[in-house]
């Protein structure tokens, strides 16, 4: 009788001994930050665990993540999208699992006026000179092509030089001033010069110089909306 319970209890102790303990949930990530410029891109994070989690993005609009869900070690990837604002902005990306989470930080630089001037199209749609004179400048649409050439179409009143309806030539942003040159009629040359006052992505405010007797000296205050 003896020897079965010492049996018994060899077993049991044996067989405690072969059980082993689950690992403690773990869960990494890398990098844990993540910069982008501003024309935006694809980053791939690693995610190094032993249970499931899942992923999100704080700002969705501009900030993606695929696949949102995995398991054990693998990765997913961020996508940013191109920054057409003068502001940098950032988001976090939280990675969750069981009791554990984990962050990254998301930052984007802000386009340049450069960048928002590049291959866009902007109206003129009010002079401030406050003489009816010039009123004929609104409604001036500029095409800022990507390879530097400008196309400027507008209805200028040269009076016994006739109307000039388009100017062909290049584009150059030379600090806070773009500046448009081409030839305004056969012969004649032009050079525009906008420096920007004020300016977001869809809207700015300009001092309007053009190289002409016919505005008075200083420019004209402009306004541009984009299209």
């Amino acid at each position: 009788m003896k020897k079965l319970l010492f049996s018994m209890s060899l077993l049991v102790i044996l067989a405690a001994c072969g059980k082993e303990e689950p690992p403690a949930p773990a869960l990494q990530v890398s990098p844990g930050q993540i910069e982008m410029e501003s024309a935006g891109g694809d980053k791939d994070v690693n995610v190094t665990a032993n249970i499931n989690w899942a992923v999100s993005s704080g700002a969705s609009d501009w900030c993606t993540v695929s696949p949102a869900s995995g398991s054990n070690n693998g990765s997913f990837k961020v996508t940013v999208k191109a920054n057409t604002t003068l502001s940098a902005r950032e988001t976090e990306i939280t990675v969750k699992g069981e009791n554990l989470e984990k962050k990254i930080t998301v930052t984007q630089d802000a386009a340049s006026k450069e960048e928002l001037l590049t291959g866009s199209t902007w109206e003129m749609t009010s002079q401030g000179s406050g003489d009816p004179n010039y009123d004929d400048l609104v409604g001036t649409v500029i095409e800022f092509k990507a390879d530097k050439k400008a196309v400027a179409t507008l209805q200028l009143d040269l009076g016994d030089l006739g109307i000039v309806e388009k100017i062909e030539g290049t584009w150059k942003l030379d600090g806070e001033t773009f500046i448009i040159e081409g030839d305004l009629i056969p012969g004649m040359s032009a050079k525009l010069s906008f420096e920007i006052k004020e300016m977001t992505e869809s809207a700015m405010k300009c001092q309007m110089d053009v190289d002409l007797p016919l505005l008075p000296n200083g420019g004209i205050p402009v306004v541009f909306i984009k299209k």
